[in-house]
């Protein structure tokens, strides 16, 4: 009675193993696009898309084949033009009177709509003065610009000007 307690008790183990296994396996089958054809992801606010909340942070992922906005709107890469960057800085004045720079960060990405017609999307960093998201931006640039062929070896990128 006890022997086949125990072999029994293994058995369950062993399917349920077994039944996880292959539950994880599909999962990864299902959500491959996000593990190995993804390419840079940024966060901002997305003005002139369908359906998507301007003043909800959203998020653009580049794959080798779409641009897709909130993982709901798609466009297909043969379809997009070219994109841009632009930095924006704003004069601000402190509490105590200071002048005080905020930087903020725009992409904008050209390319035609399912119905022909010449469209945009802009997006911009929800909050001043994240370097980082601004790195993210010019990096999505350069990538969306190398993979429709619209680079023009970093033209594209307006330079900040800088004092000597």
């Amino acid at each position: 009675m006890g022997v086949a307690f125990f072999i029994l008790v293994i058995a369950v183990i062993l399917v349920v193993a077994v039944l996880y296994v292959s539950y994880k396996n599909k999962q990864k089958q299902e959500f491959s696009y996000n593990d190995d054809s993804m390419k840079p992801t940024i966060y901002g606010h997305v003005h002139g898309a369908e359906g998507i909340e301007e003043n909800k942070v959203g998020r653009i992922e580049l794959f080798h084949d779409k641009v897709m906005i909130n993982q709901v709107a798609i466009i297909p890469l043969h379809r997009v033009e070219m994109a841009e960057y632009s930095k924006v800085v704003k004069k601000e004045k402190s509490a105590d009177g200071n002048s005080v720079n905020r930087y903020y960060g725009n992409l904008t990405i050209f390319f035609t709509d399912r119905n022909g017609a010449a469209s945009s999307i802009r997006c911009e960093t929800s909050k001043p003065n994240q370097f980082n998201s601004l790195h993210q931006y010019k990096h999505l640039v350069k990538e969306i610009n190398r993979a429709t062929g619209s680079e023009l070896d970093g033209k594209l990128l307006k330079q900040e000007p800088y004092e000597l």
